[in-house]
């Protein structure tokens, strides 16, 4: 939410995407965004129907992908990673497990110390600010997924997985 107060105070809008489970969470999203007047800059929408999903993405500039370390993010790669990859949208994520090492070794964003709300926006600031690193961040993301996640040679992959599992391999 820091970050969010951050991008607002240079006139930047955060759209966070998906459902909060958590009431709690909610309850202190909605307090934080009114105590700060972030109405108009941190904009939350529960649920988007699929068919509408392509449309904020092609209305955004950067994709965060901010989680907090938990031992399960080490090994997970979030599928929005690749929506935004093929997008062309670059991405900020966090610096450790799967997620950092699909973002430097792709080239398609920054990683960032999540624990810092400042370093989250000077990363958006360099990506949005370097025309050059942005346009190549974008022109890898795309050519990443047309190239390496494709479904196609991912159901391959699966199927190798599942089939060495089935035979003891």
């Amino acid at each position: 939410m820091e970050v969010g107060k951050l991008l607002a105070q240079e006139g930047k809008k955060l759209l966070l995407l998906g459902k909060i489970f958590e009431p709690e969470l909610i309850r202190d999203f909605n307090r934080f965004v009114r105590k700060h007047a972030l109405e108009d800059y941190i904009i939350r929408k529960d649920y988007v129907r699929f068919d509408r999903v392509s449309d904020y993405y092609n209305n955004s500039k950067i994709g965060l992908n901010i989680l907090p370390y938990n031992k399960a993010h080490e090994h997970i790669i979030q599928i929005k990673l690749f929506e935004f990859m093929n997008f062309g949208i670059p991405i900020v994520t966090s610096n450790y497990g799967e997620m950092q090492a699909y973002v430097k070794d792709n080239g398609v964003g920054l990683t960032v110390d999540l624990i810092d709300a400042q370093e989250v926006v000077e990363a958006v600031n360099k990506l949005l600010n370097d025309r050059q690193l942005y346009e190549s961040c974008s022109r890898n993301g795309i050519a990443a997924v047309d190239n390496k996640y494709h479904w196609p040679l991912m159901e391959e992959k699966l199927l190798n997985i599942y089939e060495g599992l089935y035979t003891g391999d």
